[in-house]
């Protein structure tokens, strides 16, 4: 299992470099470096997207390891969250737009989501793109300042984050206006 890592504030976390950044989803320049979860026949850590062989050395936090040296450890904690453990500490979004493992207590910096692959991608189209809320004028783009877990901001619109990549992974691209597109109403 390959899943995008996505953090409290909807940002995912990018490879530059030897460095991990965190970044808006209208802001992937190379959707191959975006970090992932990987679980497979017991095995977890993280990993690019483009490359299941470049692996996060969690002594350093780079991703230089041609194999994963230790395992992390999952918790799932209801409502699609989850937290990451290595040697006793959790993983988490830091303030200084990276990612770590030196918080000994969970709260919202330390929880995650893990998003399919395709949702992410579409999650990151429709980012990237001003929207027109169904049967009105209003354009809006999606705000991710005002966006969390539980809900998503277009404008002054306010949607449930799971419907958010519910509908997102359904919206398809419609012919026109390249940067002009209408919001589905289910949204």
């Amino acid at each position: 299992m390959l899943k995008i890592l996505v953090s409290h504030n909807l940002k995912v976390f990018h490879v530059e470099g030897e460095r991990i950044v965190q970044r808006d989803l209208s802001n992937i320049t190379r959707p191959e470096d975006v970090l992932c979860f990987y679980n497979k026949n017991g095995l977890q850590g993280f990993c690019t997207l483009g490359d299941s062989d470049r692996w996060l050395d969690l002594a350093t936090l780079t991703i230089t390891r041609a194999v994963p040296t230790v395992a992390i450890t999952s918790e799932y904690h209801g409502n699609g969250h989850y937290s990451f453990q290595y040697d006793g500490k959790f993983g988490r979004a830091n303030h200084l737009g990276g990612l770590d493992f030196i918080a000994e207590h969970r709260n919202l910096w330390e929880t995650f989501k893990l998003l399919d692959i395709e949702t992410f991608h579409a999650a990151k189209r429709v980012a990237s793109y001003r929207w027109i809320l169904g049967g009105s004028d209003t354009v809006v783009k999606l705000n991710l300042r005002e966006s969390n877990f539980d809900q998503v901001t277009f404008g002054e619109k306010k949607l449930p984050m799971e419907a958010f990549f519910n509908s997102a992974a359904t919206t398809k691209h419609l012919e026109g206006s390249k940067n002009l597109l209408v919001l589905r109403p289910s949204l």
